[in-house]
């Protein structure tokens, strides 16, 4: 009796290793494919990631271009044209007529004008809508003014008056401010020095304009033929800025434009750019520098382009977060390198398909879960069986030979 217990009680020994080691495997392979799709999809939202940040980049690199490019043809055309460059008072009405068909075709133009030698001015300035309110208030114009246009003309003993008109859509008059002496003289602003220089279309510092207050920058180009002259172009700092947030990837995402001395051209939140004025006579403000912004992933990103390690799309890490950024030179017309830079969070992009990775993680393990009782216990049973019916043999062999 005790040799049947004994020979009875082996077989239970080898049930439990047996179901050990089958569950151990399906545990494993399955977790194993668990893990490893979790992994795989880590790394495809990745690419995921800088998949949408590099067409972001692209899409944005072309908007740059087509925001700056036409202003620097209609600079270019402008202080070629006739009807511009002269100074003959029968040019007026056809300068104001071009000049506003231009602001009209192109939204980013702030202002069109002529600064002449003797230190005339004919300026149109684009103050309709709700994001021109300041414009108006600031220069005293009715609500329903679409376009400000100011002479200043200067007299025989110096004396330089300015006259401002404002017009509707259409050009006709809906208001008017009475004449004014002023200090004005385009011949101090830096626009005007750069121009004279060469024949090619420059851009000026950025710096405060002298009828609206706001901060902006000029491209202008000497006069051909005609008076000698400047023409000029002006773009609002505030216009640049709604453009570029509107180029977000994620919500934190930036894109800006900075220079190789890490000073920014251009930045989605206006606010931030420095109202100093450092020149009185031109209005030319301090540089924003990259640093005064207080975001670190902005200054890793200058400091991996003035080392020369960006040369293409990067993750780096700043302030315990990691971020994809990549800098495009862009504007190389003014001789100056610049650059559109694209920041972008890698947890921000990658939030949506990490969600779904989480979720597909969670209802694969919590399936195993419920099935894996199921398994072991018909793992037990057919175990069972199979070495039961082993027993019993055993058992009855034994008690055959006794």
């Amino acid at each position: 009796m005790a040799q049947e217990r004994i020979v009875a009680a082996t077989p239970k020994l080898g049930v439990a290793l047996v179901a050990g080691v089958l569950i151990a495997l399906v545990v494993g392979l399955v977790g194993g494919i668990i893990w490893y799709n979790f992994q795989k999809s880590s790394t495809l939202a990745v690419d995921t990631a800088q998949r949408l940040l590099q067409k972001s980049a692209d899409a944005a690199e072309q908007r740059i271009a087509v925001f700056y490019e036409p202003v620097i043809a209609i600079v270019a055309l402008g202080s070629r044209v006739p009807e511009i460059t002269g100074m003959n008072p029968g040019n007026a009405s056809e300068r104001l007529d071009m000049v506003m068909t231009g602001l009209r075709r192109y939204p980013q133009l702030f202002s069109l004008y002529v600064g002449f030698d003797d230190g005339s001015f004919d300026m149109v300035t684009r103050i309709g809508g709700a994001e021109r309110s300041s414009a108006r208030k600031a220069l005293g114009a009715p609500e329903n003014a679409v376009f400000a246009h100011e002479v200043i003309r200067v007299d025989a003993a110096g004396k330089r008056t300015a006259s401002w008109t404002f017009l509707d859509e259409h050009g006709a008059t809906v208001g008017q401010r009475p004449d004014s002496e002023t200090g004005y003289d385009p011949r101090q602003r830096q626009w005007f020095h750069l121009a004279k220089t060469d024949e090619m279309v420059h851009r000026s510092d950025p710096y405060i304009f002298a009828s609206s207050q706001e901060i902006g920058i000029t491209l202008s180009r000497a006069l051909e033929g005609g008076s000698g002259g400047v023409f000029g172009a002006d773009l609002a700092v505030q216009d640049v800025s709604r453009f570029l947030s509107e180029n977000k990837v994620t919500d934190s995402s930036i894109a800006f434009l900075f220079n190789d001395r890490g000073e920014v051209i251009a930045y989605p939140d206006d606010s931030k750019i420095n109202r100093t004025v450092t020149n009185q006579a031109e209005s030319t403000v301090a540089p924003t520098t990259i640093a005064s912004l207080g975001r670190p992933e902005l200054t890793a990103l200058y400091e991996a382009v003035h080392s020369g390690r960006q040369q293409s799309m990067l993750s780096l890490k700043a302030g315990g977060r990691e971020y994809l950024v990549e800098a495009i030179p862009v504007l190389r017309q003014f001789g100056e390198t610049s650059y559109l830079g694209m920041v972008a969070p890698v947890d921000e992009i990658t939030a949506p398909i990490d969600r779904i990775r989480s979720q597909a993680m969670f209802y694969s393990i919590a399936i195993l879960l419920l099935i894996l009782p199921l398994y072991v216990t018909l793992v037990f049973v057919w175990i069972e069986r199979r070495l039961g019916r082993q027993s019993e043999f055993f058992i009855v062999r034994r008690d055959a030979e006794d």
